[in-house]
């Protein structure tokens, strides 16, 4: 079984019925995001909270897909499961993140905060990222990028809405967030295949987010 494959059946066994073909492929889950920078007593960046707001159409069936009993209600035990099954499937993707201390790479540990809400229709899935080693924000401005290799997922955010710092960040510190770029609507799979072998196509169009502190 193919991730993509894997990724449908952990949120929605429903929508197999939406997997791509041989005729063209585009997004067929859209995701807007929000985050949160958390510091910890000195001031450093320790983590990294991100929300994931699915659509309505894939909220939709994902919601119903986690009814496990059938009563036509998904209770809190059975979004719960719902919840620990994309925590497990995201951490052998890195959660689609790219995070950068400076220009290396920020790795994370293993996540134990989580969860999903129903909100009055709407699924919404949030995580947080623990930093392997906290960043020291004065010094080292830091970013990530949310996105998915292979354009199956489509992840946007909204510059308006406010990064949040959460904690105890250092004075003068400024968090931004930029919009995905222009993506084509209408890309045959075998180009998708090629262009994303590296992940660079994909990742060009990424929304990010950023923080610096003083400086």
């Amino acid at each position: 079984m193919n991730w993509k494959s894997r990724f449908l059946g952990f949120l929605a066994v429903a929508m197999l019925a939406f997997a791509p073909t041989g005729a063209g492929a585009h997004p067929h889950v859209w995701v807007d995001t929000e985050s949160a920078f958390l510091f910890d007593d000195d001031g450093r960046v320790k983590a990294i909270r991100i929300l994931w707001r699915f659509d309505e159409l894939y909220s939709a069936f994902a919601i119903q897909g986690s009814d496990e009993d059938q009563n036509g209600e998904t209770d809190a035990k059975e979004l719960q499961a719902l919840a620990d099954n994309n925590v497990k499937f995201l951490a052998e993707w890195k959660y689609f993140t790219e995070i950068k201390a400076g220009l290396a790479d920020a790795e994370i540990t293993d996540v134990v905060e989580y969860g999903i809400e129903n909100d009055d229709g709407t699924l919404v899935l949030w995580y947080v990222l623990p930093l392997e080693f906290p960043v020291d924000i004065t010094k080292t401005a830091l970013r990530f990028r949310t996105y998915d290799p292979g354009y199956y997922v489509a992840f946007d955010t909204d510059p308006a809405l406010p990064v949040e710092l959460v904690g105890a960040p250092p004075s003068g510190c400024r968090a931004s967030s930029t919009a995905a770029g222009e993506r084509p609507d209408n890309v045959s799979d075998a180009a998708i295949e090629a262009m994303t072998a590296d992940a660079a196509w994909a990742s060009a169009f990424a929304p990010t987010v950023s923080i610096s502190c003083g400086g």
